[in-house]
């Protein structure tokens, strides 16, 4: 008897926990966002940004006020998608972090499987470009983010005897977000595994940098993670056409105006011949999953949603088809895409 009225203690404990101190977490975490948001408001340069993340918050403080944002207020700012800005796009360090924090613990699970479709992409270019190469790889992320995807990517290499030692260069602009990265790439490479990877901070790359990097791989015979705290577009001028084996991205493309978007392709086709993009695309299937999945966290449902909203239409990404080099793999159930371009196909 001791022992049943034990389980109902725990299980009690447990739905308390559930319905009663999480959503009381979780209305403090939107009350301290949207008086950070009120405070960057003063900023002329980001009133409006900022106006836009506290209409979001205020309407996710309940079921039926998200509801109508959705139904109401997303579609106008889906048509000035250009002019919107997530919670972390902005000047606000600690959500900056906490958002990164909560997407690298996502990107973790194997289901929903958020970087798998890039993952398996980015070993099947790393397997072939090994029959023809002894040199040390060159790989660069043009945003890293937690770094997520490149343990993941060397912890499979491990498993399947790469021999082939890899220079990762990880560009990340937020100095708050490189930490994550570097934190989370220490503490998810198996034990057994750290003998073989090398972790470097710089704040600048070029092409002697590089070169020394690519000895330095092939004499101590070991994998280099270069986090490079910069913007993608300082590489413009450091590194010589060509000096990438492949060069990947994963939802990086929504962060950027137009503009910078056609300055990355130009800069991504200088510096190598093999280019993997991974994004989401905008439908409306795509709000419902990760509504109810984030509900419990604001600021991975802030990410989520307000990056579906700048996201490509099928209509749009279709018409990429067109470019030459590029090929367009569209898993139009699951709402995100591939973008590929190998040179030798142009």
């Amino acid at each position: 008897m001791a022992n049943y009225f034990f389980i109902f203690v725990l299980i009690f404990i447990f739905f308390y926990i559930f319905f009663r101190l999480a959503p009381t977490r979780r209305k403090k975490e939107i009350k301290e966002i949207i008086s950070d948001l009120e405070e960057l408001k003063k900023n002329e340069k980001y009133r409006k940004p900022a106006e836009d993340n506290i209409i979001f918050f205020r309407s996710a403080q309940t079921v039926l006020k998200y509801i109508w944002w959705l139904f109401f207020i997303a579609p106008k700012m889906r048509r000035k998608k250009e002019e919107l800005l997530e919670l972390a796009d902005l000047p606000l360090p600690k959500w900056q972090k906490e958002t990164h924090l909560r997407l690298t613990k996502l990107e973790k699970l194997s289901f929903p499987g958020l970087i798998k479709p890039i993952k398996k992409e980015i070993i099947k270019n790393l397997l072939r470009i090994k029959k023809t190469k002894k040199d040390p790889l060159i790989l660069l992320n043009a945003g890293s983010g937690g770094a997520e995807l490149e343990g993941q990517v060397l912890n499979e290499l491990f498993i399947k005897k790469f021999d082939l030692p890899i220079i990762f260069i990880c560009v990340e602009i937020s100095p708050h977000i490189l930490e994550i990265g570097i934190d989370n790439i220490n503490k998810n490479i198996p034990y057994l595994y750290k003998k073989k990877i090398k972790i470097k901070k710089l704040d600048k790359i070029n092409y002697l940098i590089l070169e020394d990097l690519k000895k330095e791989a092939a004499v101590d015979k070991k994998n280099i993670i270069v986090f490079l705290n910069n913007n993608i577009f300082s590489l413009n001028n450091g590194l010589l056409s060509g000096s990438i084996d492949l060069i990947y991205h994963s939802r990086l493309r929504h962060h950027l105006t137009i503009k910078e978007q056609n300055d990355l392709e130009k800069l991504e086709i200088f510096l190598s011949s093999r280019i993997i993009e991974f994004d989401d695309f905008c439908s409306i299937p795509v709000f419902i999953f990760p509504s109810i999945i984030t509900w419990r966290w604001p600021v991975t449902l802030n990410g989520a949603i307000l990056s579906y909203l700048r996201d490509f239409s099928k209509k749009e990404l279709l018409s990429f088809k067109e470019k030459k080099g590029w090929r367009l793999i569209m898993y139009k159930n699951l709402g995100y895409y591939l973008m590929i371009y190998d040179e030798s196909k142009k």
